[in-house]
């Protein structure tokens, strides 16, 4: 009986583990198993990667599969922990939004804000034209962050992928 064949971006993060630190214990598959969530940040390295590529017209494939097969990336592209480690912070495609989204340690999740792409570009101009309808939208600051973070790991695409 063989296993599976792990996820893309499941190796991906791996191999973005063992470029940076070189291989080290404990090793991926022991990693996983205590530690998934900082998997999670290397996986969504891997899915930057993934979506760089498809940019440039690649794609990985697993040896075998039908050329123009794309792996397919998260819908989360940011998580981190809140300052005071009260919750963490995630930025996350729901399709055709965007959502910035607040998790507690207990699990309980808040969508904090759900904006589109296109209305925080319109938001964004408003603040460079010192517009003064800039001043009445709630949440503005973290809405202009998430849209810089969207564009700094090359998700902008997320929604128009196969």
């Amino acid at each position: 009986m063989t296993a599976l064949p792990r996820d893309i971006r499941d190796v991906l993060g791996e191999c973005i583990r063992r470029e940076a630190l070189g291989l080290i214990r404990p090793l991926w598959h022991d990693y996983t198993s205590f530690n998934d969530e900082a998997c999670e940040a290397y996986r969504r390295r891997g899915d930057m990667l993934l979506r760089l590529l498809r940019g440039y017209g690649l794609s990985i494939v697993r040896v075998g599969e039908e050329p123009g097969s794309t792996p397919a990336t998260a819908d989360v592209v940011y998580s981190h922990p809140l300052h005071d480690g009260s919750a963490t912070r995630s930025i996350r495609y729901a399709g055709k939004r965007w959502e910035i989204v607040s998790t507690t340690k207990e699990s309980s999740e808040t969508v904090e804000q759900s904006f589109s792409l296109h209305q925080a570009n319109i938001n964004a101009g408003l603040v460079l034209l010192e517009a003064p309808e800039a001043r009445t939208i709630q949440g503005l600051g973290r809405q202009l962050a998430a849209l810089v973070e969207i564009y700094r790991v090359h998700a902008q695409g997320i929604g128009e992928q196969p």
